[in-house]
């Protein structure tokens, strides 16, 4: 019905991130439409390339959605212009002929050179404006995230289209 495997759906659960409405007496998982468009929420959104953290964020309000989409638009933009610069570098390879793998691996070299200079260029200025002055020492390091919660609510799921009392059973 999702395109989701049971093994998946059951990790949800484990992990707390899709919970069924109630079990049989066989352990068996009934889930609510309600359920099935959480899922369909979450499959949509790992499609997308959330991660299962910033999914369970989400759903609990901690992480408003436009702050949401716009971390994922800059990731997936980061993501294609990675590998936008690969073709770039495959096709310009393919010109060589059979010197290519040597092409490629000087182009790769002088693109990594590059951008370690341009990172140190940037760490450099940082320390002689002392940006960071008083700030603690691991907070300094640019791959340091700070996480904030939001008070914002995510939009309601859309309401159960059958009556009450009407599950869904997923093994």
């Amino acid at each position: 019905m999702t395109g989701s495997s049971v093994k998946t759906i059951r990790y949800y659960d484990e992990i707390g991130l899709l919970k069924p409405t109630e079990y049989t007496e066989g352990g068996h998982r009934l889930y609510s439409v309600d359920d099935i468009w959480r899922l369909e929420l979450i499959t949509t959104l790992r499609y997308l390339d959330f991660g299962i953290d910033e999914i369970h964020q989400l759903i609990a309000g901690e992480l408003t959605v436009e702050k949401a989409l716009a971390w994922q638009i800059e990731s997936l933009e980061t993501q294609a212009n990675t590998i936008a610069n690969m073709i770039s570098i495959l096709r310009q390879a393919e010109a060589h002929g059979d010197d290519s793998l040597h092409y490629i691996h000087d182009l790769v070299n002088a693109r990594t050179i590059n951008i370690e200079n341009r990172k140190q260029f940037i760490a450099d200025k940082v320390e002689e404006a002392n940006l960071f002055e008083g700030i603690p020492s691991e907070w300094r390091d640019p791959l340091y995230i700070i996480s904030t919660s939001s008070s914002s609510i995510i939009p309601r799921l859309r309401p159960s289209r059958q009556p009450p009392g009407r599950n869904c059973k997923i093994s």
